[in-house]
């Protein structure tokens, strides 16, 4: 499917009279829901920028419905939603009062508009509201944050999916300093798909504009890397069942299990450090795995 990106709770500005006042969500404190970029440079938030304003939820359907006859002459199957199901943006101004929770219900009949038009529908990193509606998600944090309380990650939300929809980690290429062989472990731990975020023209070419945060994006360096992890994972078969059992082995392995075609299971050990670890009689080198169970 081809899924083109649609805004449908944020917008870069209005077009409409009063436009801010009308249709931008308030706080408790009755100001406008609306943030700055992030400079990665400076490490702050550009205010020389243009904001995003956050929409109150009950103009979500009423906006989907003007867009969609236009939307719908592109003639494509899919729409990428990228700020739906993943934020609950409530709505505190005095005479349109909405609560988050019940924002999540304005994000679902919004969901809904595009699957009775029967679109496939893909989503970045979405909440368990809207599983019943997604064929992808996209962005899926494949480990925590590890602050000095956690030991380690669990894949809970991809425990819980796998299976439901195909989903992808996030950009190998994007802004992170991680291997491409430790978002191949990932992808075994976690039964993700790859994503990279690619240009056609080197993006040198936008070192004076706002989107410099492209600079990794240049399809011819990252041609042949993609071609390799995509044949890797694709030999180990990872794609063929569903996530069902992680565990964090004493010696520091991970152990995953696959269930494929509901009775044969793929048992896989990983290491994602930066040293060989052994255990038992299975030794497994550095961002490497070995298959103790199932496979051929």
């Amino acid at each position: 499917a081809f899924y083109p990106e649609v805004n449908v709770t944020s917008a870069y500005g209005y077009n409409y009279n009063f436009g801010n006042l009308k249709y931008t969500a308030r706080g408790v404190g009755n100001t406008p829901a609306k943030q700055y970029p992030f400079n990665l440079a400076t490490l702050q938030v550009d205010r020389q920028r243009a904001a995003t304003y956050y929409i109150s939820p009950q103009y979500y359907r009423s906006l989907i419905e003007k867009m969609l006859p236009s939307y719908n002459k592109l003639d494509v199957n899919g729409v990428y939603l990228s700020d739906l199901g993943n934020s609950i943006i409530g709505n505190y101004k005095k005479d349109g009062l909405v609560y988050a929770d019940e924002a999540t219900l304005y994000q679902r009949d919004a969901l809904s508009v595009f699957t009775a038009d029967n679109k496939n529908v893909k989503l970045s990193a979405p909440y368990d509201y809207a599983f019943q509606y997604v064929n992808l998600a996209t962005n899926v944090p494949s480990d925590s944050s590890l602050y000095g309380v956690f030991d380690y990650s669990i894949p809970f939300y991809q425990l819980v999916v796998s299976g439901l929809f195909d989903y992808t980690m996030d950009y190998v290429n994007g802004t992170s300093d991680k291997s491409a062989d430790w978002y191949f472990i990932k992808s075994l731990e976690t039964g993700a798909n790859i994503q990279f975020l690619l240009s056609y023209e080197d993006p040198k070419i936008l070192l004076d504009t706002d989107y410099t945060m492209y600079y990794k994006a240049y399809y011819e360096n990252w041609k042949e890397t993609i071609i390799d992890l995509n044949d890797r994972i694709n030999e180990v078969g990872i794609h063929q069942g569903r996530l069902v059992d992680h565990e964090v082995l004493p010696s520091g392995l991970i152990k995953v299990t696959y269930e494929i075609n509901g009775q044969d299971d793929l048992v896989l050990l990983l290491n994602d450090t930066n040293l060989a670890i052994t255990d038992g009689a299975n030794t497994v080198k550095s961002n490497d795995y070995l298959i103790v169970g199932g496979g051929e």
